[in-house]
């Protein structure tokens, strides 16, 4: 799946339609804060994955990838990696921009429901370091996330 989101403050979030509510989350607060402004770029928690993006206000395309098991890494030098695990009530993600926007992201099936996850997030600078974006419809970085079962 390939599908633009907007990052809104810097960031944007995947999560599951089962929300931070599901009684088996973990709270959302206490994932982010091990992170805090200058942590890592992905974090993750049950049923959402937290993403900070290098700018502040553009739609970056990502992409999201199903695998049977841990794929082999992908070689971009403007690229950073990330690795985490989440669990997934229902199975299912989406994006989610962080003001909540109208716009309807299509759900992505992981397949196997209340199952714990691999994430491997890939941010890719498209443009140089000192760029300025002339408009907010530049694309200036992209997202590629694989998805793998975690060890039961």
């Amino acid at each position: 799946m390939r599908e633009a989101v907007d990052v809104e403050y810097g960031e944007f979030s995947i999560v599951d339609p089962g929300g931070s509510e599901d009684p088996a989350a973990t709270p959302i607060a206490d994932s982010w804060d091990l992170g805090g402004p200058t942590g890592p770029w992905l974090v993750g928690a049950d049923n959402i994955l937290m993403v900070r993006s290098e700018f502040n206000v553009h739609s970056p395309t990502v992409a999201f990838e199903l695998w049977d098991e841990a794929p082999p890494p992908q070689v971009h030098p403007a690229s950073e990696t990330a690795q985490v695990t989440f669990a997934s009530s229902t199975g299912c993600i989406l994006l989610e921009e962080m003001t909540g926007s109208d716009e309807e992201h299509e759900e992505f099936d992981l397949g196997s429901p209340d199952a714990k996850w691999h994430a491997r997030g890939y941010r890719v600078r498209l443009v140089p370091a000192d760029h300025f974006p002339d408009d907010l419809d530049e694309e200036v970085e992209s997202f590629c996330f694989q998805f793998w079962p975690a060890e039961k």
